[in-house]
């Protein structure tokens, strides 16, 4: 059993050793290159519970402090922050997450779309417009 306290409540809590096939997927870790990172979009979703996440954690505790639970995933080396889409992400935030994570650990920042569908929507009309499908 770890020395640390959970992050979340220990109503249907598991412990480490105990979730379903946390020993393998330890093990498989250390069989994974260090430069291949695997990982998931987003650290939310209740249905790891028992999974990656030790208890049954609600969608609000998944959101506030659920990066934590995610990045000791043995398997996950990294996480993408969606967020960043639809709005820069403010400083506040970002030291959260840094909070939460060990050191190493990388996370991708989707880019904010204000950046990304502009410079794609600029593409487009400038490619069809100089193939005469745009009128300027």
């Amino acid at each position: 059993m770890r020395d640390q306290l959970s992050l979340f409540p220990q109503t249907d809590a598991v412990a480490a050793e105990e979730l379903p096939g946390r020993a393998r997927d330890l093990e498989l870790s250390r069989r994974v290159p260090e430069n291949v990172r695997f990982g998931t979009s987003s650290w939310t979703l209740p249905g790891w519970a028992g999974l990656v996440y030790r208890s049954r954690p609600s969608q609000r505790t998944l959101a506030q402090r659920g990066l934590a639970e995610n990045a000791d995933y043995p398997l996950f080396k990294t996480v993408g922050i969606d967020s960043g889409y639809y709005r820069p992400l403010a400083e506040g935030t970002l030291s959260r997450y840094h909070e939460q994570l060990p050191r190493g650990f990388r996370c991708v920042v989707k880019v904010w779309n204000e950046i990304t569908v502009r410079a794609l929507v600029e593409h487009w009309l400038a490619t069809h417009a100089a193939a005469g499908a745009v009128d300027s």
